[in-house]
């Protein structure tokens, strides 16, 4: 499995909530724990350039782990701690605090697979996936793919190869380069105005479009800040 499979993108706001006045002593528990974590990921970061895609929680979390240069069984012995820790949390009865316990959780297994990854233990697709990610790839067989390719061709009658008629009718879709900022720009005026009706978006907000080719992405979307 490739590197890009398992960059992570990590923010603060990912992993903690907005509390009001009084909150409860797990959540500030969680709170504290998640900042651990995040320092965990980051001092991975350190022996994987890969590994955190990117990053906009408090600085000051960045610098403690690179100043601290933990090594992989560092990270390790902190991972596992910090599960332990998180394993005392009692969540009855606070469904958003048992989702962000689940979350951390199930990053902490993915962390633990990197390391692994990193130190030289192989996995095969499935099990790297299901320790990486919480799911694995569907297993069909041939047959399964003959009934929808029957589907299919159903769909698209014609003569010639099925595939060609695929590629026919998706041809048809593509925007020429020349008039690609004109409908961006309006689709995406038109997103805003439709998302207006539910939610209120700030009057200063937008972003800049760059088109690429030879990637293996269809499409990506960076953030840069207030």
């Amino acid at each position: 499995m490739k590197k890009t499979l398992v960059t992570l993108t990590l923010s603060l706001a990912m992993l903690s909530c907005s509390q009001p006045d009084g909150e409860s002593a797990e959540v500030k528990r969680i709170d504290a724990l998640a900042r651990d974590y995040l320092f965990l990921e980051l001092a991975m970061g350190q022996h994987d350039p890969d590994h955190v895609d990117a990053y906009f929680g408090p600085a000051e979390i960045r610098s403690a782990a690179e100043d601290a240069a933990l090594t992989l069984d560092d990270i390790l012995d902190g991972a596992e701690k910090l599960a332990a820790d998180l394993a005392t949390l009692d969540t009855s009865g606070d469904r958003q605090l048992q989702q962000r316990l689940a979350g951390l959780q199930s990053r902490l297994v993915a962390l633990d697979t990197r390391i692994a990854l990193q130190q030289g233990v192989r996995l095969d697709f499935d099990e790297e996936s299901l320790r990486l990610f919480g799911t694995q790839a569907p297993h069909y067989d041939a047959a399964h793919f003959d009934a929808i390719l029957a589907q299919i061709d159903a769909l698209l009658p014609g003569p010639g190869p099925l595939a060609s008629r695929v590629n026919a009718l998706n041809d048809a879709f593509d925007i020429p380069a020349d008039k690609l900022p004109a409908v961006f720009e309006a689709a995406i005026a038109e997103c805003r105005r439709r998302t207006l009706r539910h939610i209120q978006l700030p009057e200063n907000e937008s972003f800049t479009i760059e088109y690429v080719t030879d990637k293996p992405w269809s499409g990506y979307n960076w953030y840069k800040g207030d």
